[in-house]
């Protein structure tokens, strides 16, 4: 019986329960802090924001419009993000994405303070995967940019250079 046994090693067997433990304490773990969603919507942390005041927290929402508020060059970025239910406020103090604008969909990653401002540390636009809006009966036209951009403020500036 000593024969067969020769190759069961207590230690290994000990080193091989506890490897165990901690590959599965380890996916547990990642599997808590990692959520079903990429982020929540705006109603989600309207929902359970007496729980998570002062935490780090992901918000995606669509920028309301004529929200975008700079504050001077090199300043904060103030803006609000809206699911269609809730709005949230947003502070920013970093460069936005290219193609941040109103009605793009972003998603904001920083701190929820129970005033309702959500101080962001990072921001994420969706980039849009054709420049060409759809109509209803799923035709596309190409992206018009002078209806979704006003460069009055642009062309005044140049004129009066001239």
């Amino acid at each position: 019986m000593t024969a067969q046994r020769a190759w069961f090693n207590p230690k290994f067997a000990i080193a091989a329960g506890v490897l165990v433990l901690a590959v599965g304490y380890l996916m547990f773990t990642s599997a808590q802090s990692t959520s079903a969603s990429f982020f929540d919507t705006v109603s989600e942390l309207e929902a359970r924001s007496d729980s998570i005041d002062g935490e780090l927290v992901r918000v995606g929402g669509d920028v309301v419009q004529n929200s975008i508020e700079f504050d001077g060059v090199a300043g904060p970025v103030y803006f609000e993000i809206t699911d269609g239910e809730s709005t949230l406020a947003v502070a920013y103090d970093g460069q936005v994405p290219d193609i941040f604008d109103e009605h793009i969909q972003a998603v904001v990653e920083g701190t929820y303070h129970a005033d309702g401002i959500f101080q962001a540390d990072t921001v994420l636009t969706k980039c849009p995967s054709r420049f060409e809006e759809a109509h209803e009966d799923g035709e596309y036209d190409d992206y018009d940019y002078d209806k979704h951009h006003d460069d009055s403020d642009y062309e005044s500036e140049t004129s009066s250079n001239d």
